[in-house]
């Protein structure tokens, strides 16, 4: 309830699915959290205040991802190559990974290792690209943007 008493809980089924049944009428927050070993990381960690009314039922959705995972967002159809990052400069990297911006204008990189990444874009025509270096801890990364129209 909103004065943080837990009230019950629930585990997730493998594709994160969850229900709370028996719950009576009013105000409450749901929260996630990770039990240990877990390898998703809550993009927001915040509760959601739901209102439950009676006969009534109520959804929280939650998004987590796998740690190691790079997101971010880009000009669909473009296709973003991540390179772990060799030596100084940028002529001096090993090819990890491409994929393509999806429709909704974003990317994903999943099950990263901690390391040091660069990041390129190929975009369409009359778009110049940026590349960025971010370094990846654990996690989940997303960099800025790196793509701005001509």
């Amino acid at each position: 309830d909103v004065d943080a008493t837990i009230l019950t809980t629930a585990t997730t089924a493998i594709n994160g699915a969850y229900r709370f049944t028996d719950v009576d009428p009013g105000t409450y927050n749901v929260t996630i959290q990770n039990n240990a070993g877990s390898r998703y990381t809550p993009i927001s960690p915040d509760p959601v205040l739901v209102v439950l009314i009676a006969g009534h039922s109520v959804g929280a959705d939650f998004i987590a991802l796998p740690d190691g995972t790079v997101t971010g967002r880009g000009i669909p159809g473009s296709l973003v190559t991540l390179s772990s990052v060799a030596g100084q400069g940028e002529d001096e990297t090993d090819l990890v990974l491409t994929t393509r911006v999806n429709s909704r204008g974003f990317y994903f990189f999943m099950d990263i290792d901690p390391g040091q990444y660069l990041i390129t874009f190929t975009p369409p025509p009359g778009y110049t690209a940026i590349p960025s270096f971010l370094n990846v801890r654990c996690r989940r990364v997303a960099p800025p943007v790196p793509t701005s129209a001509v």
